[in-house]
């Protein structure tokens, strides 16, 4: 699911996804989520039960479908993370430094990644315009002269 570039911000559908799962996971016997609540189909009668979708998919449909999980698995069979904890400082002592913990991180993975890489990256940070009229979610793009000049 996608909300990205519309008028909700990504944490209400994401609240919503969750939801959703919460009540799967409770869901009875039956595997239908008891909501308590009957949902009416016009007409009369309530909905029937979900049931589970049969897929045709061509040779050359399945022949693409398992190369995109062969070059996922070697891929993701590369990667690797370190994390580092570090207790000297966090977003309360930025703020007190008048620095937003959002830039400050933007620019440690731009700064992390030009030191190995010796370029920037294209990054993706949200920007909340809401506030504002016709506001919605936007974009702020990190990559910029004055980052390429902080990390050289």
């Amino acid at each position: 699911m996608n909300a990205e570039h519309t008028p909700s911000e990504a944490t209400v559908p994401a609240r919503i996804c969750e939801a959703v799962l919460e009540m799967a996971a409770r869901a009875g016997p039956s595997g239908i989520p008891d909501t308590g609540v009957e949902v009416e189909v016009r007409g009369g009668g309530a909905l029937p039960p979900p049931r589970e979708l049969e897929l045709t998919l061509s040779h050359e449909m399945q022949h693409a479908m398992a190369a995109a999980a062969a070059k996922f698995s070697q891929l993701s069979g590369d990667l690797g993370a370190t994390v580092l904890y570090y207790h000297g400082g966090g977003a309360l002592r930025l703020k007190q430094l008048r620095a937003s913990p959002d830039a400050f991180a933007q620019m440690v993975l731009q700064l992390a990644y030009h030191r190995t890489h010796h370029r920037l990256t294209s990054t993706y940070e949200t920007g909340q315009t809401r506030q504002f009229r016709n506001g919605r979610t936007d974009t702020v793009r990190p990559a910029t002269a004055a980052a390429a000049a902080m990390c050289r």
